[in-house]
């Protein structure tokens, strides 16, 4: 919990000096040259092919989303739109520009313009943009200044009046054209209510997001608990588990080479280089995982034990958070979560719960709270899932540990983890993602 408190505590106060910073120095552009593919989401990717140095429309009325990667577009600041093609030769043709907020999912569109308009620099500020909404089953649709927006996080571009294949977008690019005041000094994260929104990673995260929508950077500091690096508490985890095995009278070493791995997987996914082959590691996962389908599968074959306290309780809280948020919606995941519930399920129990409780002296529930402590510690940093995985992975490895039913685990474990997501406030847990991906 130190770890995460404080890699996310750092994590924040880098980001927002480094996009000061940028801002300061008149530079926070959005580029992208030349165009690719990659950078176009992935819903739209139809409309386009790769060329060389550019991408290339393959239908008369093309439409492009353009991936903007987490660059925050601030009206204040960012006026001018410039797309280039191949060559000398800009098509003939209109387009429409629209700039919209996701989360909040207002769309702001412009009038069609000259695509030779857009070519030469388009200053975003001279024209007017339409906000179309429902209100009472009538759609209505108001007009606002550019100035008027707030910070938007997606664009899309939509070309009329084309012949198939005259578009060879080469480059695209946003630019910082005027200066925008920033404070002197960063403000410290200040909580308000009971909870402060800097106490756990999970608000911290939702502060720093809600600031950003805003303003577009965060001016906040958010101040972490000691001086030291925070993989030296994660080392300092990772020794005190070593000594825990050692009070168990733990002497197998293949116990401590599998905590270790957990620890060693816990540093892995919160290096920044992770996040560029996260594509390249999932079949490697797949193949680890299909092993451990295979060497546990006696498991699969009779569970020992009907397991009906576990059923009815996991039934019981179900309905207890029903109550909390009602809805059904999780419904259509349950069936690909079980799946993935039961492999977690095959970790818990098969191999960590039984490795250490049949190596160790120690009771079921000693062995149940080491389990879950280690289920929680792999869900670093998000404070919220890892408070949530420490007491669901001591249940369910106590739960294995008496009558070894994975399919009750697995069943427990996918049916309350969905209703979890479902109820938890959006600040409290913002998404159920870890490492490097938080």
């Amino acid at each position: 919990m130190l770890f995460s408190y404080d890699y996310i505590a750092l994590k924040l106060n880098e980001h927002g000096v480094q996009k000061i910073q940028q801002i300061e120095s008149g530079k926070d552009d959005f580029v992208r040259d030349p165009m690719s593919i990659k950078d176009v989401v992935r819903s739209f990717q139809q409309h386009w092919q790769q060329g060389n140095s550019y991408i290339k429309a393959i239908n008369s009325q093309p439409e492009i989303s353009i991936n903007l990667a987490g660059f925050k577009v601030i009206p204040d600041i960012h006026r001018v739109l410039q797309i280039s093609f191949l060559g000398a030769l800009t098509p003939k043709g209109h387009v429409s520009i629209e700039f919209s907020h996701q989360e909040k999912q207002l769309f702001y569109h412009s009038q069609q313009i000259p695509i030779d308009e857009i070519v030469k620099g388009l200053d975003l500020s001279k024209h007017d943009w339409i906000h179309s909404q429902k209100v009472g089953g009538k759609l209505q649709k108001t007009t606002s200044s550019w100035s008027d927006l707030q910070t938007l996080d997606a664009l899309v571009l939509r070309f009329y009046g084309i012949s198939e294949g005259d578009i060879k977008l080469a480059q695209l690019a946003l630019k910082q054209t005027a200066e925008l005041a920033l404070p002197e000094h960063r403000r410290p994260c200040v909580g308000e209510g009971m909870i402060p929104s800097c106490w756990l990673t999970n608000l911290m995260n939702h502060h720093n997001m809600q600031t950003i929508e805003v303003q577009g950077y965060s001016d906040i500091e958010y101040a972490g608990l000691s001086e030291i690096s925070p993989f030296l508490w994660l080392v300092a985890s990772w020794l005190t588990a070593m000594f825990v095995l050692r009070l168990g009278k733990l002497d197998l070493i293949k116990v401590y080479v599998w905590v270790s791995a957990v620890f060693l997987a816990i540093f892995l996914m919160h290096q920044d280089w992770m996040g560029f082959l996260s594509d390249q590691m999932i079949w490697p996962l797949v193949l680890v995982m299909l092993g451990l389908v295979w060497s546990e599968r006696r498991h699969f074959l009779k569970p020992k034990n009907v397991a009906i306290n576990l059923w009815l309780g996991s039934v019981v809280l179900f309905l207890l958070m029903q109550g909390i948020n009602p809805g059904f919606e999780f419904i259509v995941t349950l069936p690909t979560y079980f799946l993935w519930a039961l492999l977690q399920q095959l970790m818990i129990g098969p191999l960590f719960s039984d490795m250490i409780y049949q190596e160790g002296r120690v009771s079921k529930g000693s062995v149940a709270c080491f389990v879950g402590v280690l289920f929680s510690v792999i869900h670093a940093p998000n404070h919220v899932l890892m408070i949530a995985t420490l007491i669901g992975g001591f249940c369910w490895s106590y739960a294995w540990l008496t009558y070894k039913n994975i399919y009750a685990n697995a069943f427990s474990h996918a049916l309350l983890a969905l209703m979890f997501y479902q109820v938890m406030p959006e600040a409290w847990l913002g998404s159920a993602r870890i490492g490097i991906f938080f």
